[in-house]
């Protein structure tokens, strides 16, 4: 399974994100900051993973969903699109509007009581895992560069443990 696009609209700092990722795996977002290429804080790139955790987890680092609809807007609406070894595809949206009503509706599910649940399933992971094996924020390894040799091992053996891999 593979992302295949994302669209982001009045997501955080995004008013309109639309971008379609290569047949390639994806090993690491770069951006350059706007008003300085030589800089990359403030270039989005921590927004479009959390965009893509939030679409399929509803999970973000926002007190409340409805702080991470880009400024003075009335609604955010993201989707994420997969598509797995066969070229089976499936899309997940997910959104929120000012007056706090959600909205998850997945293209392969009828329910929305059970789109969560479909979502985890297809992808054999919860939120947690998905963050924990996708995902390595910034301070995360700051921390890790930080730890001296055994704590690393250790750190690592913990994080392997987590996954879905059969053999290691």
């Amino acid at each position: 399974m593979k992302i295949d696009y994302v669209k982001f609209q009045n997501f955080m700092l995004y008013k309109k994100l639309n971008k379609k990722f290569s047949d390639k795996d994806i090993v690491g977002i770069l951006a350059e900051y706007k008003y300085n290429p030589r800089k990359s804080n403030r270039a989005g790139k921590s927004t479009v993973t959390e965009g893509i955790i939030y679409t399929l987890f509803g999970i973000s680092r926002a007190k409340k969903e409805v702080q991470l609809i880009h400024h003075g807007e009335e609604y955010m609406l993201n989707e994420v699109g997969l598509i797995d070894d066969d070229g089976n595809t499936f899309t997940v949206k997910r959104g929120r509007d000012h007056k706090n009503k959600g909205l998850l509706e997945c293209d392969w599910v009828d329910k929305k009581s059970e789109a969560q649940e479909a979502i985890n399933q297809l992808l054999g992971c919860n939120g947690e895992e998905f963050e924990l094996t996708n995902f390595f924020k910034q301070s995360d390894i700051n921390q890790f560069m930080e730890l001296g040799a055994a704590k690393k091992k250790e750190h690592l053996m913990k994080w392997f443990k987590k996954l879905h891999w059969p053999k290691l």
